[in-house]
């Protein structure tokens, strides 16, 4: 089946502005250090161009003084803090509160933004009989392609564009066959602009965005370099022309004149490097220019066909991996009418499913666009993860700068990496929370008076919501949203799970475990003890509201599971068996980290209050049942400490997830409660919050109209409720987290048929699995470690396991629901069930 975004009509920016145009309608490439928007303009065809490195703020001429944002005079080297613990614990709350809004933040002095690199224009002359007939664009999901094609007074042009990963280039072929043939102009022109109709424009000084631009032009080359004005990033782009047709160099564009076939190239680089404290390669602008006209060069004397065939092959290699069938076909409608169609209800189920389909798919894309692994034959590509939007930003004040945050947002950018089998593209977050170490250290000392220096090197690293490209490590500049020590250490659960899911130990141990190591290290010196001896973080703030409290769920449920992590991570390498004793001992120390409170629920925060009521009409405990964040239930997803073997928690967890509302509003927080709700084996409920994922809907006051690219929105657009999306559909299907692999735990009515092959479980396990009537038919296993396969399903103990060669294997029934049996590495196994 084709999984393709179609379109017969395109937007026009005239009409609808530039943000929403692009925003809604824009179809995005990239290979995780470039690439753009295509927005499928017929007179003027305008690809959004992007380098994720481009940032203004960090390091500066007029910043010679940068240390990340720390205010020292605020953190006085962990003696504001110790003051507001003090009066916590003297019941002195409003005081603690006072300091906490007053002192434990940072500067917003060179925080700086993501900044749109600018606009590729094609700009058209077709004549003056022009009429534009059987428009068509779309994004070939299987080949990651772009494709514009339309009919001109007997001709027909077609454009495709494609970001490509091995070659470091955007390509755009433009073709005409018929009479006429091409006649056009080709200019790059930079972004030094806001949008007018975008709604949440903020008051940014130019300064910040603006740029020094040259624009040279020779021999069909448009070549730009130039520097950002805020902190002399210096930056270069080539744009190199090729065409059967001739080729005019003007001041600052190139046209092309009677020809019936033009290949764009087009490379763009930065010299920002991520090394504390510079940030820099230390290349002048002479430098950086040759080093991205090198990939454009390279790219000419390869020719369309071998670069396509490259691109393709690497694409697929990642994209293949997963196949989902959810008993859909290919509809002969387009992408608007079927979203239209979702939206209001009137789509056929087949629709739905493919809509469905369509959607996990592309979350897995957006994957391989925005995050790969720095090239091993390149390695001056290093690439950062992929950030708030991927890497794809519009304008040039963008919503939360594009950036880094650490209290959900993050976590979900990195949630379908491994379950999704994309394993390698989550390197540049494991190498991101490395950066983060030594900036991270002066953080610590200053805010938490813990020092890292000759005699105890290594000794912890801290850093809080935001972060940038440039060691950002400071709480932000408001603490209800801007403190968040123990948000780094969910992170760290994210890199460990690339081990759980690879048994890669060389990787274990190089790259991920000193890690591990450092961020525990930091919290054995940080927590403290309450009036009640148990240990707790504080102060404690459960993201993005309630009060100021010595420990909550959401932090010590994260810090029960960073030591839950690092134990195993030291038990499997064989390592600091002292650590483990103290990493033992403080875990049980915790003060919760989960309590069931008086409503049956999942308390939020340890001293309940009765400020509210669930829809019951039994009461809450304090605060906003419509918010976005349920984050007192990370030890439900993505922790393990509430799972289907503690039912007593996991009916408390549900008790809170019902009780906030469904009016998540943004989609990232949707997908949060889909991801929960199949963890608690409610699989109509999951499926409830997948569909208000695509159905989009936003409240008026924030809305700039629906999306028709794939995309999802947090007011704006954010990245992270779409892979949030696609992990929530794998753990539907698939959970691994409990210590077994749970087959369809979450199903819903509406996927009554269908089948998916390629998930990946921890243990390094490769799933397909085949159902009918919502009951798996047939489980594939491939054993890529040869760990013991634990199974779980309904009377799975009656089912009969095969090897590839059709050998029964004995199995052990460790209960009528669950089974384990051997394996060996490379064998795939094959677990059929009975009748259903």
């Amino acid at each position: 089946m084709e999984l393709k975004l179609t379109y017969d009509t395109y937007p026009s920016t005239e009409e609808l502005g530039l943000y929403y145009t692009w925003e809604n309608y824009g179809l995005m490439t990239g290979n995780s250090a470039i690439g753009g928007a295509v927005l499928g303009g017929v007179q003027r065809e305008r690809i959004q161009l992007n380098d994720k490195s481009l940032w203004s703020g960090g390091p500066s001429q007029k910043r010679s003084d940068y240390i990340g944002g720390n205010i020292i005079e605020y953190g006085n080297y962990g003696e504001t803090l110790g003051r507001v613990r003090e009066l916590f614990c003297q019941n002195k709350v409003d005081e603690a509160v006072e300091i906490c809004g007053r002192l434990l933040l940072g500067s917003d002095i060179g925080y700086g933004i993501n900044l749109s690199y600018g606009n590729m224009y094609l700009d058209f002359n077709y004549g003056s009989d022009a009429e534009l007939k059987n428009y068509k664009r779309e994004l070939d999901l299987q080949s990651g392609i772009i494709t514009v094609e339309y009919d001109i007074s007997k001709t027909h042009y077609t454009r495709t564009t494609y970001t490509s990963y091995p070659d470091n280039v955007l390509i755009t072929k433009i073709t005409a066959e018929g009479k006429d043939g091409l006649n056009l102009s080709v200019a790059v022109l930079p972004d030094n602009c806001v949008a007018e109709d975008y709604k949440w424009n903020r008051d940014y000084k130019s300064d910040v965005w603006s740029r020094k631009w040259k624009t040279s032009v020779k021999d069909g080359l448009i070549s730009i370099s130039g520097a950002v004005d805020d902190n002399q990033m210096r930056f270069a782009s080539h744009t190199k022309i090729i065409s059967d047709g001739k080729v005019i160099d003007g001041a600052d564009k190139v046209s092309v004149c009677d020809a019936k076939d033009i290949l764009i190239i087009t490379s763009i680089g930065d010299d920002y490097k991520n090394v504390y404290p510079n940030y820099r390669t230390g290349e002048n602008d002479e430098q950086v220019s040759k080093k991205v006209l090198k990939y454009v060069n390279d790219a000419s004397a390869k020719g369309y066909e071998a670069l396509t065939r490259d691109h393709i092959a690497d694409y697929r290699a990642l994209f293949d991996r997963v196949e989902l069938s959810l008993d859909a076909d290919m509809p002969q409608k387009t992408t608007i009418e079927l979203l239209d169609a979702y939206r209001t209800d009137s789509a056929s189920a087949k629709e739905k499913r493919y809509l469905e389909t369509l959607f996990f798919q592309m979350g897995r894309y957006l994957v391989i666009q925005s995050s790969r692994e720095t090239p091993k034959l390149d390695p001056q590509r290093q690439t950062l993860p992929a950030n708030l939007q991927g890497l794809w930003v519009a304008t040039n004040n963008t919503m939360w700068h594009a950036d880094y945050h650490l209290n959900v947002n993050q976590q979900m950018i990195y949630l379908p990496n491994y379950v999704a089998n994309l394993v390698n593209t989550a390197e540049p977050l494991v190498d991101y929370i490395d950066s983060l170490r030594e900036p991270g250290r002066v953080t610590a000392h200053i805010y938490a008076g813990i020092e890292t220096n000759s005699e105890n090197p290594e000794n912890g690293f801290m850093a809080h919501t935001q972060n940038t490209p440039f060691g950002w490590t400071c709480p932000g500049w408001c603490f209800n949203w801007g403190w968040g020590p123990t948000g780094l250490a969910w992170l760290i659960h994210n890199i460990w799970e690339y081990y759980e899911y690879t048994e890669d130990l060389q990787y274990l141990k190089n790259r991920i475990y000193p890690i591990m190591r450092e961020c525990a290290v930091f919290f054995d010196q940080y927590l403290m003890r309450d009036k009640d001896g148990y240990l707790v973080a504080s102060p404690s703030f459960s993201p993005e509201h309630g009060p100021y409290t010595n420990g909550n769920t959401y932090e010590q449920s994260i810090l029960w599971q960073l030591y839950e992590d690092t134990v195993a991570a030291a038990s499997v390498l064989g390592v600091d068996d002292e650590k483990i004793r103290l990493w033992k001992a403080n875990q049980a120390e915790l003060k919760g980290p989960v309590e069931i409170g008086d409503s049956g629920q999942i308390k939020e925060w340890y001293e309940e209050g009765e400020l509210g009521k669930y829809k019951d009409g039994t009461p809450i405990e304090r605060y906003d049942d419509d918010h976005f964040h349920i984050s007192h239930l990370v030890g439900l997803f993505p922790g393990n400490f509430i799972t289907p073997d503690t039912p007593e928690l996991l009916k408390a967890a549900l008790c809170s997830i019902n009780g906030r509302s469904d009016n998540a509003q943004v989609n990232w927080a949707r997908a949060w409660r889909s991801l929960c709700y199949s963890r608690a084996l409610d699989g109509e409920n999951a499926y409830k919050f997948l569909k208000m994922v695509i159905c989009d809907e936003m409240p008026e006051r924030w809305t700039i109209g629906k999306r028709y690219n794939g995309l999802t929105s947090c007011r704006i657009f954010q990245i992270e409720g779409s892979l949030a999306y696609t992990s929530a559909v794998c753990e539907a299907l698939m959970q691994s987290n409990a210590g077994y692999i749970s087959i369809l735990p979450a199903l819903s009515e509406k996927w009554q048929k269908g089948s998916v092959y390629g998930l990946l479980a921890r243990g390094n396990f490769e799933l397909g699995i085949a159902w009918s009537n919502c009951k798996p038919d047939k489980v594939t296993l491939l054993s890529k470690k040869g760990n013991t396969a634990i199974l779980s399903y309904k009377d799975i103990a009656l089912a009969s396991v095969t090897d590839s060669n059709g050998n029964k294997i004995d199995f052990t029934a460790i209960q009528r629901d669950k089974i384990s049996f051997e394996t060996k590495i490379g064998e795939c196994y094959t677990v059929i069930f009975g009748d259903k």
